[in-house]
């Protein structure tokens, strides 16, 4: 069975096991302890996954003159352009459809920054790892939510070294090559198990949706949803022309990876989802081993543009829940562009990238809440997923739009897809 189908069918029992057995205590009870062994399964996985795919990749673009650039080239581009696009539709259609974020009867709140300021001092903390005398690097290594970035650019220091150019580094080149096949491998059968994880996170997610304070704002929660689907339908595929040349199916790959991307919506956790897309984009969208290997790893930090479109979404609900004045073109387009400022540092806090983007843009722009910004939390399963299932499609895409700049595209009939 294709791993899109799988998945679906997944959702669809994690949806009614949520709504019969949701009253249920011990559903809880066995929903939350699935959920954390899964998830830390699959982001353990991620570690080996990254580091020796990442160094070979390096290593065989290095090799080939003149691929190596356009490859981070062409990625950096579709990152902030997506980003910056989907932002600023969020924003645009919030001004012709405006709505309150959702929030419970008589729930009060005081002014507090406390959010806002423990958000701005993970950043600096975050850099202040890297301070060789400050810590060990290894326990660093163990409870940090920013493991992948030192352990992304050794990888690509190691690559850059492990170029073929001579009789003595190419038998370390080819065995590299080999390790890096075992790392598909085992991506291969993440993806193929993807529907359990789907099965399992979504009946969390949509218990999450059942017992939020969503639907007591009917158009908040459709206009969110009319947005990720016009993100998809309309704005991504036309962004995704425009880099090939209209060349290739945006709607045929975002078909063929959307086992992975639902991953990511119902785990909320981008890492997590990764780890199957690394065999869905060389098996299922025809991109060659090297350029997804590079790619995704980079698409991990940096391609947000999901997150950034759900922040402005949730900043300019806020800002009509606290009575503060945005609905005109400027206002509107300075959310856009500070949440995607932050949304390429929002890989730092993990499963709360949304919250994250958010309070550090309404403080940046000065704003003053209330302190009703924490009325997020309560709808993260919810708001996150949605804007790691738009940055999945995003990732996967990248990859086919990175391999085009290169010609490192083949075409996959659909009976060898996975």
């Amino acid at each position: 069975m294709k791993t899109w189908l799988s998945c679906t069918l997944a959702a669809i029992i994690g949806f009614t096991a949520a709504w019969i057995l949701g009253s249920f205590s011990i559903f809880d009870t066995i929903i939350g302890y699935a959920t954390g062994i899964l998830l830390n399964i699959g982001t353990f996985i991620l570690l080996p996954l990254v580091f020796v795919t990442l160094m070979a990749a390096t290593a065989s673009l290095k090799k080939d003159k003149g691929s190596i650039g356009p490859v981070y080239l062409v990625s950096t581009a579709w990152s902030l352009f997506t980003a910056i696009a989907l932002s600023i539709l969020a924003g645009v259609a919030f001004m012709l459809l405006p709505s309150d974020f959702p929030m419970a009867t008589g729930t009060k709140f005081t002014t507090d920054t406390s959010l806002a300021e423990s958000l701005t001092t993970s950043i600096f903390t975050m850099f202040s790892r890297y301070n060789p005398i400050a810590n060990s690097p290894f326990m660093n290594l163990i409870v940090s939510p920013t493991w992948l970035l030192p352990i992304a650019f050794t990888a690509f220091i190691f690559g850059f070294v492990l170029k073929p150019d001579n009789d003595a580094i190419r038998p370390a080149y080819v065995v590299m090559n080999s390790f890096s096949e075992i790392m598909f491998r085992l991506s291969r059968a993440m993806a193929c198990i993807s529907w359990l994880f789907v099965a399992f996170f979504s009946a969390y997610w949509f218990k999450a949706f059942k017992t939020s304070e969503i639907l007591t704002v009917p158009n908040f929660a459709i206009f969110i949803g009319v947005a990720v689907a016009s993100a998809i339908l309309v704005l991504i595929p036309i962004l995704f022309w425009f880099f090939t040349g209209f060349k290739g199916n945006p709607y045929k790959l975002i078909a063929r990876s959307l086992g992975v991307s639902l991953t990511g919506l119902f785990s909320t956790n981008m890492l997590l989802a990764m780890t199957g897309t690394y065999h869905i984009s060389r098996r299922n969208l025809g991109v060659e081993k090297r350029v997804t290997s590079t790619v995704l790893p980079f698409s991990t930090f940096f391609t947000r543009g999901g997150t950034a479109m759900i922040s402005t979404i949730c900043l300019c609900a806020l800002c009509t829940r606290a009575n503060i004045a945005i609905l005109d073109f400027r206002s509107i387009s300075l959310i856009a562009i500070f949440c995607t400022a932050f949304s390429l540092l929002c890989s730092i806090n993990l499963g709360f990238e949304t919250v994250f983007v958010t309070v550090l843009a309404a403080n940046a722009l000065g704003y003053n809440l209330g302190g009703i910004e924490v009325l997020i939390i309560g709808l993260l399963p919810l708001v996150n997923g949605l804007g790691i299932f738009v940055d999945m499609i995003l990732s996967s895409l990248g990859t086919y739009v990175s391999g085009k700049a290169i010609n490192a595209i083949s075409e996959v009939p659909f009976k060898e897809t996975l």
